[in-house]
């Protein structure tokens, strides 16, 4: 909102309209472009540059298992956390956020968090996002198995939480980002009243023997339900149309199953999450990749070591990488400084800015 053109103003009534809580008159005057000597009449009529944004970080990759027989399925890698000051709804049930104030003629950074790199047995989380003040953290990779012990690889935090291989639990996701990855386990107790997380084929009572989903910025990964060799689901994104077109962003891998039908494993949750592996023909257990700049967690790998015909190594998905996007008045124009890449489209009275790639500056005029 604009500062009045006469009458009463306030230093207060200035800081305000900058967002600066405590700045003397001197540091609002240079950040609004002003040169001295200083005076509160210089703002008369003075308004900042409100923007909207969307800052999703990279996905989390899928979880790998080393169980060549498929029964311990690895969890989906959760998505990239998403904060957002468009439309009504952020990324873990949030409220969206206020619009930030900016000046112009002033160097503004940017980052965009890559995937997590999977395919392998050694598989990693997604990368923050930042805009300016504002971070989106990186999805957590999804847990799994190694060196065929029962001794899982843990699946970590993140902007969401990945999911839980066979007979595991899911991590947190960030509050006021992303949810959690889903769980494949029930408190099963033997004679001894000793919890037991997992037994062995054949025995009716341990765990569910599939992965469950990666955490989605709009929904908890899908669970998987005891001796279940349905995989969860990844956990659906949320949809912001700040581009002018409503679209999903930060979806959840799906788990991994070991049957060899692709109708039991886990469906990447809406927002560019990847599908969990199943035995069979094409993919022989690998996930799938998370879409890049959506933020999308990579889908679970499920034991099998196969190579894929379509030459894609064993192992669970890579994320996808994030994205930030900007909507600002037309009135003004931005440049974006090298080491990133994007584009600017108009919607209506709007720019809109999206940055798909890189770290560096951008600036306003």
């Amino acid at each position: 909102m604009a500062l009045p053109s006469s009458g009463p103003l306030s230093i207060g009534d200035i800081r305000t309209e900058l967002g600066n809580t405590s700045g003397s008159l001197r540091t609002l005057s240079a950040a609004a472009g002003k040169s001295t000597p200083d005076a509160i009449s210089e703002f008369y009529s003075y308004q900042s540059l409100l923007v909207d944004y969307l800052v999703v970080a990279g996905g989390g990759a899928g979880g790998f298992s080393s169980f060549a027989n498929q029964t311990f399925p690895a969890g989906g890698g959760g998505a990239g956390g998403l904060r957002t000051s468009y439309g009504t709804t952020s990324g873990g049930g949030a409220s969206s956020e206020t619009q930030i104030a900016l000046q112009t003629g002033t160097n503004y950074s940017v980052t965009i968090g890559g995937g997590g790199t999977g395919h392998s047995s050694v598989y990693s989380d997604g990368s923050n996002s930042v805009f300016h003040t504002i971070t989106s953290i990186g999805g957590g990779r999804g847990r799994g198995y190694v060196n065929n012990t029962f001794t899982a690889v843990p699946s970590t935090n993140g902007g969401c939480g990945g999911g839980a291989a066979r007979a595991t639990w899911g991590n947190p996701g960030t509050a006021n980002q992303g949810y959690d990855g889903g769980d494949s386990q029930v408190n099963i107790t033997n004679g001894a009243g000793q919890i037991v997380y997992y037994g062995t084929d054949g025995d009716t009572t341990y765990a569910g023997v599939a992965g469950s989903g990666g955490g989605g910025t709009g929904a908890k990964g899908g669970s998987v339900s005891s001796n279940s060799i349905v995989a969860g689901h990844g956990g659906n994104g949320v949809a912001v149309a700040i581009t002018g077109t409503s679209a999903y962003y930060g979806g959840g891998g799906g788990g991994a199953s070991y049957s060899g039908y692709p109708q039991y494993s886990g469906v990447g949750g809406a927002g560019g999450g990847g599908n969990g592996g199943y035995t069979s023909y094409p993919y022989y257990g690998t996930g799938r990749d998370g879409t890049p700049n959506l933020g999308g967690g990579g889908g679970a790998h499920n034991g099998n070591t196969t190579s894929s015909i379509y030459g894609i190594g064993p192992g669970g998905g890579n994320g996808g990488s994030g994205v930030v996007v900007l909507r600002y008045p037309n009135s003004y124009t931005i440049t974006i400084g090298s080491g990133l890449t994007g584009n600017t489209s108009a919607d209506g009275s709007f720019n809109v800015t999206i940055i798909t790639s890189g770290s560096g500056n951008i600036q306003f005029n």
